[in-house]
């Protein structure tokens, strides 16, 4: 069955309407085309406060530009990182699959986890999946080298880990350079920018014969050159009790305290999103703003959205060096980038930057709130869901995996929550919840559950089109959308719990 659909696609020029048709799919293949991407691992770690964490991954056509990434490693396991010869990409792999062998399975590996470091990523990219693919094998290595070497140099405090580690707000009154390459978030941005021209215009050393004395390989770097991306990092710090939040661009965290005195919920928002709607963002001095071509919305030079990412050439070096290289790499003359470049108020790069915003939580505080569980997310979800929504939606799930649709009313009522905070103490964008129509219960993963009732609800014919929606015009109607929930309670004993009641509820109507 063909279903025809108006589909908006945007471009510099202005909004272009198109018209697509896609075949409906069955009910069986939207959920399995929902749990294709889906993933639980359990821990069984004494000491360590992560439980479980669960994944789901939905591109919005049949290839994305979301990735993730996920590791569990020891002090230990760092400090030999440090002193191992040999190739250091080849010792990461080694350490990051120690715990967690070969990145796949269920289970980490049980023992003593009281000096554990857990980091948590998902990454957007744009332009193409290339930044957030390298960001997904190689930004976690690059935070353990530098947790290492903090942690060998006696540094263990909060300062050093959001001012060594990852590279946040402490650092912004910092010049870069290369004494400070210890920033990892800031170091591998520069090497993304950098490495292009350095290597494009390096000649090479053992030239082949019958080659110029530039490699033509070199202009693979086509790939990377001009693609971005947006991160959101979590790191626990076992040993410390910490949870370090670092954020780059629109994807975003929230976590779920659990007040037992009271009997309330926190949504706890941990990040916020830079992107120019931001009065912040806007404010920066390295961000040149024009809000004409896309219908309006604000936009950097008229073309980027979010207002930090890694990557994003373009908007991280002077135009001229930016048309140099494209007529390198591509060997075409480069189309006039920015239409309105002549009329933004800043003309000198960086526009972009991809220092984080650094949240910490102390993960037992004196308060006696239990943190309860983190969520991490691309835009692709926070487009659908605010982020209290989001709350009431993990909470709930974590009472009652599966069992009828529930109006979002009955939902907040079940789970309370504290109010959300005043205008101008939340994070951007402070979004008002929407009360009207029901939430599903259906799957037992918790990041599924968030992406399908973003994805509309007990409409389930709404999601059926959604998800139908393939190239071309499937980018238009949904983004790419990856979440990670990660569970501070025992998510197997809460399993086990739920099965009880469900077993004696059961009864309880055969009687």
């Amino acid at each position: 069955m063909l279903r025809k659909g108006l589909v908006m696609s945007n471009s510099a020029g202005g909004p272009i309407k198109k018209t697509f048709s896609h075949l409906l799919l069955s009910e069986e293949e939207v959920e399995a085309k929902l749990q294709n991407g889906e993933n639980k691992v359990y821990v069984n770690r004494e000491g360590n406060s992560v439980k479980s964490w669960e994944i789901n991954s939905l591109p919005s056509s049949d290839t994305g530009e979301d990735r993730y990434s996920t590791d569990v490693i020891t002090e230990s396991d760092l400090e030999k990182l440090l002193t191992s010869e040999g190739y250091f990409w080849k010792n990461w792999w080694n350490t990051r699959t120690k715990l967690y062998p070969n990145k796949q399975g269920e289970d980490v590996v049980e023992g003593d986890g009281k000096q554990d470091v857990m980091m948590f990523s998902v990454f957007d990219g744009h332009g193409g999946p290339y930044i957030s693919d390298l960001l997904s094998r190689t930004l976690h290595g690059c935070l353990a080298w530098n947790i290492a070497n903090f942690l060998n140099r006696g540094q263990n405090d909060v300062r050093a880990w959001e001012h060594e580690v990852i590279g946040g707000k402490l650092w912004s009154e910092m010049k870069f350079s290369d004494d400070s390459s210890f920033h990892s978030f800031l170091a591998f941005d520069a090497n993304i920018i950098q490495s292009t021209w350095s290597t494009l215009f390096s000649p090479i050393e053992d030239k082949l014969p019958g080659l110029p004395p530039h490699s033509p390989t070199q202009l693979g770097l086509a790939n990377l050159f001009d693609n971005g991306s947006c991160a959101i990092t979590a790191i626990v710090d076992v040993e410390s009790d910490k949870l370090y939040e670092a954020n780059v661009g629109d994807t975003r965290a929230i976590a779920g305290w659990w007040n037992p005195d009271k009997g309330e919920w926190r949504c706890d928002i941990l990040t916020e999103d830079a992107t120019c709607e931001n009065e912040k963002e806007t404010k920066r001095r390295d961000t040149a703003i024009h809000n004409q071509g896309y219908g309006d919305t604000n936009r950097v030079l008229g073309g980027l959205q979010p207002s930090r990412a890694f990557g994003d050439d373009a908007y991280k070096i002077g135009y001229d060096d930016y048309k140099d290289i494209q007529r390198t790499l591509f060997q075409k003359e480069p189309y006039k980038r920015w239409k309105w470049f002549e009329e933004c108020p800043s003309r000198t790069p960086p526009y972009v930057t991809a220092r984080p915003e650094v949240a910490i939580r102390d993960i037992h505080p004196r308060s006696g709130e239990e943190l309860k569980f983190v969520v991490l997310a691309t835009d692709g979800l926070w487009d659908r869901v605010t982020s209290e929504e989001a709350s009431h939606l993990v909470a709930s799930h974590m009472m009652h995996e599966i069992h009828p649709d529930q109006s979002k009313l009955q939902v907040m009522a079940s789970c309370p929550h504290t109010s959300p905070l005043p205008n101008n103490d939340h994070p951007f964008p402070k979004e008002d919840m929407r009360v009207e129509g029901r939430w599903v219960y259906e799957d037992t993963n918790a990041a599924t559950h968030l992406i399908k009732n973003a994805l509309g609800g007990d409409d389930r014919e709404l999601r059926r089109q959604f998800l139908s929606l393939r190239s071309p015009g499937a980018r238009s109607a949904r983004d790419d959308t990856t979440a990670i929930v990660i569970w501070f309670d025992d998510h197997k004993a809460k399993k086990a719990v739920a099965e009880e009641e469900a077993e004696v509820r059961g009864d309880m109507t055969s009687a």
